[in-house]
């Protein structure tokens, strides 16, 4: 997008807030290290949690600079490694701007993060309590991620009638699922997995005309969203987010959270930047 978060923490921020670097907390060693920003190791979360003065005890509330975008995704990883009292800002920076609230800057904020290539040393922490530190914990639910091959098993077979396991829905733009328009990564060709569903993830949010503001719809009205888009979110089949890196889908999983469906879903990780360069079967069209 051309944006400089960082740089944009540091101008202005909700007084207090730490800054979260997707690309410095995520797997660097791992399957999917060449991949960008995928979950991270027990161990690499604890350690950049510990880095940000965080523990399993606090809570913690999520924001970003366009209102749902990236924080939903930060959010789940707090999720997916136990993490319990997680919460999101209705409406994020920009709601709290508009509401005319307290905001900072400056360079207190500058080194909060750290570079994508290091650790964060924050310099105003949470926790009051620095001998609290955070250990690494495998996640409670090792199933909530799918895998490229667990993806491979389910795709539809004219040679087989087996029904599918699970629903895989895609949060990306109709014209990059449909192939009509070019993905934003360079040489990454355009398309869908094979019985995949779309449901942009744009279509999951509202803006307000008056303040500007984008937030999350109403469960009512999340709820004929996905219907409209052919998935009815009270299904007995597991439903399984996709995007192009595992970012936007964590809005469609907010999205079930909030039509109250917090079980029998899952995240396919690596998503179509994974799926695309690994020589998979590949769709165009509706």
């Amino acid at each position: 997008m051309g944006r400089d978060a960082q740089k944009e923490y540091a101008s202005q921020r909700i007084p207090g807030a730490v800054f979260f670097d997707l690309d410095a907390c995520c797997d660097k060693q791992g399957r999917n290290a060449s991949l960008p920003h995928m979950l991270p190791s027990p161990e690499q979360f604890a350690s950049y949690m510990n880095a940000l003065g965080i523990h399993r005890e606090h809570r913690v509330v999520f924001y970003d600079g366009m209102g749902c975008f990236s924080a939903p995704r930060v959010r789940l990883t707090f999720k997916h490694f136990g993490m319990e009292h997680v919460a999101m800002l209705d409406g994020g920076f920009p709601a709290w701007k508009a509401a005319r609230k307290e905001v900072e800057g400056g360079e207190g904020g500058e080194d909060q993060g750290g570079a994508s290539t290091s650790q964060p040393e924050a310099s105003s922490k949470p926790s009051e309590q620095p001998s609290k530190s955070f250990d690494p914990q495998p996640p409670p639910n090792s199933s909530f991620v799918y895998s490229m091959d667990a993806i491979r098993s389910n795709l539809p077979s004219s040679s087989s009638s087996s029904p599918s396991s699970f629903l895989l829905i895609d949060a990306r733009s109709q014209g990059r699922f449909e192939g009509s328009e070019p993905e934003p990564r360079p040489g990454l060709p355009s398309g869908h997995i094979p019985g995949s569903i779309n449901v942009p993830f744009t279509e999951c949010l509202e803006k307000d005309e008056k303040s500007g503001v984008t937030r999350l719809k109403s469960p009512a009205a999340l709820k004929t969203t996905f219907r409209q888009h052919g998935v009815d979110p009270s299904t007995s089949l597991p439903i399984v987010a996709s995007c192009g890196s595992g970012v936007t889908a964590s809005v469609l999983l907010l999205a079930l959270e909030r039509m109250g469906r917090e079980s029998n879903v899952g995240l396919y990780d690596g998503s179509w930047t994974e799926w695309a360069t690994e020589g998979n079967p590949m769709a165009k069209g509706k």
